[in-house]
């Protein structure tokens, strides 16, 4: 199966996938509430496809999470801004035509609200600043490594603080260059005001290309990465001029680090499948021609295999499409629901959180099946236990990529191997440390894994004490 990629479905350009990659390890220092932390996501020297992630609240979770978001968020921000500015600057254009003007107005939000979280999300520093640990001082940094075509690689990013001033100090990318592992690239500031310093790896690019790399580099390295300027020329040129100019492997590294699949609460972004619909799955404008009215086939059917095996009142889903003018077509998900006897058609816009939730589950557990890596904050958020467990039950059936969530939902714990079930644990001195449960501690082929973690066995759960709700009241009553 083809499946190609586009940002947010913002744009016409797509890029193919077929690597093998996953992640095998992340490590912070100072990262939000870890002092250091090192998450190691292999097993006998191999990538697992399965992460878990389990904690109490304000263990951390979301932060593990949140690291890889940043990594997506960061190679936008250069592209983001100049895209930000194009369609501002069309917004004042006072001989657009209506539907110009609808379709800028649907692209500047998305724009906003999903690919950047917010128009102030437009550096590299808006993106991590906020995640610097409290009252610290010292470098805060975040090493992603990762095995591409059964080659090891890592990617780095190194924050400091200058007189209480925040920049970035030093990105630095190692992957295969001929047949053995080095530097591809590295650039360093050495305090908040002095210019970087860089070092190319000879094979990066060939000799007409540097120049603009360079150039690039001096004006805007520290407000943006290296990846980030390299995602916008990448966007800007021919393909072929890209392939033609630039090493093969760093290309492979770029897409496959810019093509992780996310969804928090604060940002979405994923891998696209070319036959399916490119944004919101239960009501939107696609084009009025064969390839819109496609894809909507092609994601009604898939919805369907995907929904009536969970929903026993749910019969069918079908778009209901109305003709806005000959170049758009408006759809809205309806479903056949059984109720009280009788089928009805219900707008599904007006479905509970958790039903909307399973659906925006769909894209991002398709592009794990089919090979890519997904990260997921709280992928049991809204949807009963049952429907979950049998989602990752199912899903975890030849898992071809790789796929990491975090959750509280401990029923899954019976679905998924201990090697794969990870707990954040923080000793007396509010240290923490995420470990896989075999590494915590010895598990036999007959224990109830659920039933040891809700026993605080692994730790990882909240130690609690009575609320005496009648004192709070007295404290407050007059």
């Amino acid at each position: 199966m083809k499946k190609y990629y586009d940002i947010m479905s913002i744009g016409n350009k797509m890029y193919p996938i077929g690597d093998d990659y996953m992640f095998t390890s992340i490590e912070f220092a100072n990262y939000k509430s870890f002092k250091h932390l090192f998450l190691d996501m292999q097993q006998s020297g191999q990538p697992k496809n399965l992460i878990a992630i389990y904690g109490e609240n304000g263990a951390g979770k979301s932060n593990i999470v949140s690291a890889f978001m940043n990594l997506a968020l960061s190679i936008r921000t250069y592209k983001n801004q100049i895209e930000l500015a194009q369609l501002e600057s069309k917004m004042g254009n006072a001989n657009q035509d209506e539907a110009e003007i609808d379709a800028n107005q649907t692209l500047l939000k998305m724009l906003r609200n999903k690919v950047i979280h917010s128009s102030n999300d437009d550096s590299v520093l808006s993106v991590f600043r906020s995640y610097y640990m409290i009252n610290s001082n010292d470098p805060m940094r975040i090493i992603y490594k990762f095995r591409i075509d059964e080659h090891d690689g890592s990617y780095e990013l190194i924050f400091k603080k200058d007189k209480g001033k925040i920049y970035l100090a030093s990105e630095t990318l190692k992957y295969l260059i001929k047949k053995a592992t080095g530097t591809i690239f590295s650039i360093n500031k050495a305090n908040f005001s002095s210019k970087p310093t860089f070092k190319l790896s000879p094979s990066l690019f060939n000799t007409n290309v540097i120049p603009i790399f360079k150039d690039q580099i001096e004006r805007f390295w520290g407000k943006h990465t290296f990846l980030a300027l390299f995602y916008n020329f990448q966007s800007a040129s021919n393909e072929s001029y890209v392939d033609d100019n630039v090493s093969k492997n760093f290309i492979k590294v770029f897409d496959d680090l810019s093509q992780i699949s996310i969804k928090t609460d604060r940002a979405a972004a994923m891998q696209v499948f070319k036959s399916l619909l490119h944004g919101d799955l239960y009501r939107g404008i696609v084009t009025n021609d064969e390839r819109g009215n496609a894809n909507l086939d092609n994601t009604e059917l898939a919805i369907n295999k995907y929904f009536i095996p969970l929903y026993s009142d749910i019969l069918e889903l079908k778009y209901k499409r109305d003709i806005i003018d000959d170049n758009r077509l408006k759809y809205d998900l309806y479903e056949s629901k059984r109720i009280d006897g009788e089928i009805i058609k219900v707008p599904f816009v007006l479905e509970s959180h958790g039903t909307k939730q399973l659906l925006e589950l769909l894209p991002l557990l398709l592009n794990a099946k089919a090979g890519d890596t997904v990260v997921i904050d709280e992928i049991d958020s809204g949807i009963h236990d049952l429907l979950i467990n049998r989602i990752v039950e199912n899903i975890s059936e030849d898992l071809q990529g790789q796929l990491i969530f975090t959750t509280h939902d401990t029923q899954l714990m019976r679905e998924i191997a201990p090697s794969s079930l990870y707990v954040i644990r923080s000793d007396a001195n509010g240290r923490k440390r995420v470990e896989p449960l075999p590494s915590i501690a010895k598990i036999k082929a007959n224990n109830n894994v659920q039933k040891l973690y809700l026993e605080g066995y692994f730790d990882g759960i909240p130690y609690t004490d009575d609320v005496d709700f009648d004192d709070i009241l007295d404290g407050i009553e007059d």
